[in-house]
């Protein structure tokens, strides 16, 4: 990709196997608690760590299909030509999203990974993709760009859509396509999915401090010692990934910021930043109003296509006016594009 921030995007899907083993890991933890847990009785810690590991493992087999489907869209994209269609959104459920796309004279329905209800509703409005891939028989593009499709069932094409410098990973559809209706805004809808987000976070601890309570221990087979070892460990196994993921909780503020707000346009400049390994940074940036009021605002928890949008759009909407030790939303009306912001 001649683009630096698509690039930086894809550099990342490298990250992805540390992300699988890590959960891996966790996994073979909680396994671990649910053998000691009926070992010993404790049936709590059994149960609530037999169903977290029931999701760490369902988690494992999704990000694996993600990895294994990222791996071969990278090979797609490089090198090759991106072409735009006309596309119709015809449904979707969480990430993934089913399109209608128009080549030439052929109607492709594609399925496409990591498009969420925001996008959908984004998408419907611009009607256009871009896509590159293998399957696609480009012709002399001075002339007719691509004609039509060769052999495409289940082999990646890469999507990119307005608004994200991201790549997406679709395969053409063979079955029947999702129906369901897109949210009304884009951009509250957005911020309510990433509310939604933060609070999850929330629920391994609570179920760490049920676990880690004398309701799940039986003092009169553990000892003092071994209790609270036993609870201490056990909170720790459960929550070790929230705890890695605290940066989330700001964006709780996002769906609450939108909702009133009051957008106006500021021109901005973003600092350097090193992403995680969930594809979020920390970093500050300076607003500059037209009226010349300037503000330097710090972004805890900004997803890196977002910061990407931010630094070569160079302008923002902001939602409130930016008060010292405040919070605000940085974004564009109608995109699913956000980033919640502490003003200085």
């Amino acid at each position: 990709m001649d683009d630096p921030n698509t690039a930086r995007l894809l550099a990342m899907r490298a990250r992805s196997p540390w992300k699988i083993g890590w959960a891996a890991l966790t996994v073979v933890a909680l396994a671990g608690w649910v053998a000691y847990g009926i070992a010993t009785g404790l049936t709590l810690i059994a149960v609530v760590a037999f169903c977290r590991c029931a999701l760490g493992i369902k988690g494992v087999v999704l990000w694996l299909k993600a990895f294994r489907v990222s791996s071969a869209t990278l090979s797609v994209v490089e090198g090759d030509i991106w072409f735009p269609f006309a596309a119709t959104v015809l449904g979707g459920v969480g990430a993934q999203t089913d399109l209608a796309v128009r080549i030439g004279t052929e109607v492709v329905v594609l399925r496409v990974f990591g498009l969420y209800g925001p996008h959908r509703t984004r998408l419907g409005v611009d009607q256009e993709v871009w896509l590159a891939g293998p399957t696609w028989v480009v012709g002399p593009v001075a002339m007719r760009g691509p004609v039509g499709m060769a052999d495409p069932v289940g082999r990646p094409i890469a999507v990119r859509i307005d608004g994200s410098y991201d790549v997406y990973t679709a395969v053409r559809l063979v079955g029947t396509p999702y129906r369901t209706a897109s949210p009304a805004d884009a951009t509250l809808a957005w911020a309510k999915m990433m509310r939604t987000r933060a609070l999850l976070l929330l629920s391994p601890l609570g179920w760490a401090l049920l676990c880690a309570s004398p309701v799940s221990i039986d003092y009169r087979t553990h000892g003092p010692l071994s209790t609270v070892l036993i609870a201490a460990l056990f909170s720790l196994t459960l929550t070790w990934g929230t705890l890695l993921s605290l940066h989330h909780w700001p964006s709780r503020r996002l769906a609450r910021l939108v909702q009133v707000a009051n957008w106006t346009q500021a021109t901005i400049t973003v600092t350097p930043w090193t992403p995680r390994w969930d594809t979020t940074a920390t970093t500050t940036a300076t607003l500059t109003y037209a009226d010349g009021t300037t503000a330097t605002v710090t972004m805890p928890t900004a997803l890196t296509d977002a910061l990407a949008v931010f630094t070569k759009a160079g302008h923002v909407w902001t939602s409130h006016p930016p008060t010292p030790g405040h919070w605000l939303a940085l974004g564009y009306p109608g995109y699913p594009i956000l980033a919640v912001a502490k003003a200085h």
